[in-house]
Formats: C-alpha cells, structure tokens, sequence
C-alpha cells in the first residue's frame, strides 16, 4: 500500500493534482485499528461501520483543505481589475 500510495501522490503532483493520503496522514493508526477496520477472516480486512463514518468525515475535512486555496484563488480578481 505504501509503494502504490507513493506511485498516487507522484503522478498527482507530476499533473498539478491535490491528492489526499491517509497513509501519509494516518488516518488509521494503531490507537484507532480496532475502531476502524472490522477484523473479520483472516486475510479480510476492512473499514466496520463506525470505520466508514470515520473515514468518511476525515475524507470531507480534506477535500474541504484542497478546494480552500482553489476558491481562494478563483476569487481573486486579476491585477488591475
């Protein structure tokens, strides 16, 4: 997951593209393992209800950081204006 999310973040910026890592942001850490991912068979993994909502508010509050320098910027009038 490093190796692909490292792969995301170069072509990103390589396009001038905002990306959002939860990797580099540890959204899931060891402390909130057990709270987010839904330990299930072995080898299954994934976010448990509480899991989604969680990942789901920590998604919002960084694509509201992304679009806030990009609305910024848009509302700035040209020099001169």
């Amino acid at each position: 997951m490093v190796a692909i999310d490292r792969d995301l973040a170069a072509l990103a910026t390589a396009r001038g593209w905002g990306y959002i890592s939860p990797l580099s942001e540890d959204w899931i850490t060891e402390e909130n393992y057990l709270s987010v991912i839904d330990i299930g068979p072995v080898g299954l993994r994934h976010p448990s209800t509480d899991g989604h909502a969680y990942l789901a508010e920590r998604l919002v509050d960084a694509l509201r950081a992304l679009a806030v320098p990009a609305v910024a910027a848009a509302e700035t009038p040209a020099p001169g204006w």
